[in-house]
């Protein structure tokens, strides 16, 4: 990974860098991993709209979870 002088977020888990829609380097990774399932060359644009859609589809996921959780623990109280 390339270093630059802007300061890395440090995610919460394991003060590895948290991925960031602006890092250049994550928008090439997707790319690199989404480019051999579609036809069309993917841009730079489409990659952070991957990234994007996808942290949205975790959150949901991530909302669903809790709300099934909290209702568990409603009805074993």
């Amino acid at each position: 990974m390339a270093m630059d002088s802007k300061p890395q977020r440090l995610s919460s888990r394991n003060n590895a860098p948290a991925a960031s829609v602006e890092c250049g380097d994550f928008i090439d990774q997707t790319i690199a991993i989404w480019q051999p399932r579609t036809k069309r060359q993917l841009t730079r644009e489409d990659g952070r709209e991957i990234i994007e859609n996808m942290t949205g589809f975790f959150r949901i996921l991530q909302e669903w979870d809790r709300v099934d959780r909290a209702k568990k623990n409603a009805d074993e109280s």
